[in-house]
């Protein structure tokens, strides 16, 4: 998979990226290392994004795990910053794909109720300019994604000074409702 014609391979059998996929193990940092650059660079062709979300979800749901467990339990326990710039580098392909800014919440969410606040710090004490870079692509795409959720938020917020009008928003809303 390492040029055109394996990666058109690959992605041409139904199964070619769950089998890639379920090659991810921990424990084994040189293989899984190779599988993470390569997932991550498959989410930024055509529909690849959603091939590598659905072939790491069949996969934790055979191994009866969470979808993500295999990278955030490899940023967990390793040392190697090689294989940790994997992880970041298929963690920010993941996450910062998808054009919906709600999808990308979710999956960033997703990651972070993993483990994956707990470990930042950690990678931020290692000096890998590579990984720094990915720190701070993770970090700029979540402060982006939480100002684009504060405009949504302002856009409909309401200001209500006085009882009556909360009264009137509300009897308005669940009017002809069963409420």
């Amino acid at each position: 998979m390492n040029n055109k014609y394996g990666l058109t391979r690959v992605l041409q059998k139904e199964d070619g990226l769950l089998i890639f996929v379920s090659a991810m193990d921990p424990y084994n940092e040189s293989m899984t290392t190779d599988v993470l650059r390569v997932v991550a660079a498959v989410c930024l062709v055509a529909d690849g994004h959603d091939r590598v979300l659905e072939a790491v979800t069949v996969n934790g749901e055979m191994c009866n795990i969470n979808r993500f467990d295999p990278v955030l339990t490899a940023l967990k326990m390793t040392k190697n910053p090689v294989f940790q710039l994997a992880c970041m580098q298929f963690i920010n392909a993941i996450v910062n794909t998808p054009e919906d800014m709600d999808f990308r919440v979710h999956l960033r969410n997703e990651f972070m109720r993993g483990g994956l606040g707990e470990v930042l710090a950690q990678l931020r004490e290692i000096n890998l300019q590579d990984l720094t870079l990915h720190l701070d692509i993770f970090d700029e795409h979540r402060e982006n994604d939480f100002e684009e959720i504060q405009q949504k938020l302002k856009a409909i917020q309401f200001e209500f000074n006085e009882v009556d009008e909360v009264f009137k928003m509300v009897n308005s809303v669940t009017q002809n409702t069963v409420a």
